[in-house]
């Protein structure tokens, strides 16, 4: 008989999986130090009758490449840290954002959106740099992340491009800022396009910093290639 604990483990890993970069179990298992099969081995149950798993360093490495912990993998807790909102301080966050030449612009973007008949595939060059969500859930009021770019402002600050890691951030925040992206999602699917001010506003721990960061947000409605609507969102830092 399976053993509840191992296929929760493994329903976990394939969350965890499907939501990294990795293409393939081979590369993951290899980046991982384990043998070319040995993701395809977890993913399809064959330790869910096991006692001692796939062996806990490589586990361990295989988060390291997925973004995850292995508290999360065991179904006991995904944050390390008390506040899981914050993995980058706000002053790096600023200086990974600046550094970059190559951010499309907001008005680069609206451009795209009117000449492209809202289209997902006509933003395929400037992806990395946004998130894409579900559309809103209305009867929930919720939202869901569908995929987060390894250059987006919400990757720079999680730290790791994973719509898992991002989804359990929003999942685990109050319910007023869970509202205030619902309804802001929930405008721009009504109104087709949206721009709005927003702010990170943070005071350094151990250090008498306060810092704000604000930015404009820009959030889309899009078809994607299968037909299905999805919300497009892009973050512009306002020169201080």
């Amino acid at each position: 008989m399976a053993d509840s604990f191992a296929i929760s483990f493994r329903e976990r890993f394939s969350r965890a999986y499907e939501n990294s970069n990795f293409s393939s179990h081979r590369a993951l298992s290899m980046a991982s130090g384990w043998s070319p099969a040995r993701i395809n081995q977890i993913l399809a149950g064959h330790f869910d009758d096991s006692a001692t798993g796939p062996g806990f360093f490589g586990v361990v490495r295989a988060c390291e490449q997925l973004g995850v912990t292995p508290d999360y993998l065991a179904g006991i807790e995904r944050w390390r840290d008390h506040r899981p909102e914050i993995t980058m301080n706000a002053l790096s966050l600023v200086n990974s954002v600046s550094g970059e030449m190559d951010r499309p612009s907001i008005a680069e973007l609206i451009r795209l959106y009117v000449r492209s008949g809202q289209r997902l595939e006509a933003f395929s060059n400037h992806l990395e740099h946004c998130d894409i969500y579900e559309e809103p859930d209305n009867e929930n009021r919720r939202v869901t992340v569908r995929s987060v770019g390894n250059k987006s402002l919400s990757s720079l600050r999680m730290g790791v491009p994973n719509a898992t890691v991002l989804q359990e951030a929003y999942d685990r925040a109050s319910l007023e800022f869970q509202e205030k992206i619902y309804s802001s999602h929930e405008r721009a699917f009504s109104l087709g396009m949206t721009v709005e001010p927003d702010a990170i506003d943070e005071r350094m721990e151990n250090r008498p910093v306060h810092v704000k960061i604000d930015y404009s947000r820009v959030a889309m409605k899009l078809t994607d290639k299968d037909g299905i609507n999805c919300l497009l969102v892009f973050c512009e830092l306002i020169p201080q």
